[in-house]
């Protein structure tokens, strides 16, 4: 089995829009439909939407083989947002910055996504923890789906 990044094309590839438009108009038809009924969950939703950022933030992260402490996540989550998070200890600086990067990430999801944002990512993520921050791999690497990825 070839890597994505062992195709002659890699990284310069091409699409068929005939093909690829209707794909993309039901997916911005569903997620519209999704935000809608977000909205009318009022505090629900907010805390559905705060869990799902949570998890995006763990599960991306155990990739890495980098495990967080789900309140850090939560309370850094919501500090970047603007929202107090009073009483809670967040001393994670790692966590700090995983919220950090979806936040941005979030915010500038309308801009070209560059070579130089995927490698500044990667290097945030593995920040005091992997020697090839901010480089492409070179290695293999095997995302796996286990059953439940349990957290330290």
């Amino acid at each position: 089995m070839a890597y994505i990044w062992q195709d002659q094309s890699w990284p310069n590839f091409t699409w068929d829009a005939a093909k690829l438009l209707p794909l993309l108009s039901s997916a911005l038809r569903m997620e519209a439909a999704f935000v809608e009924k977000m909205k009318g969950l009022g505090k629900k939703g907010e805390e559905l939407t705060l869990e799902a950022m949570a998890d995006e933030v763990i599960s991306s992260s155990a990739i890495e083989g980098i495990y967080f402490d789900r309140s850090s996540v939560r309370s850094s989550i919501l500090r970047r947002l603007g929202i107090e998070t009073e009483g809670i200890d967040t001393s994670d600086r790692h966590a700090e910055n995983a919220a950090s990067l979806l936040i941005g990430a979030l915010k500038d999801k309308d801009k070209e996504l560059k070579e130089e944002s995927l490698l500044h990512w990667q290097s945030i993520i593995c920040e005091g923890r992997n020697n090839n921050r901010g480089r492409w791999r070179t290695e293999p690497v095997y995302v796996i789906l286990l059953p439940d990825v349990a957290e330290p």
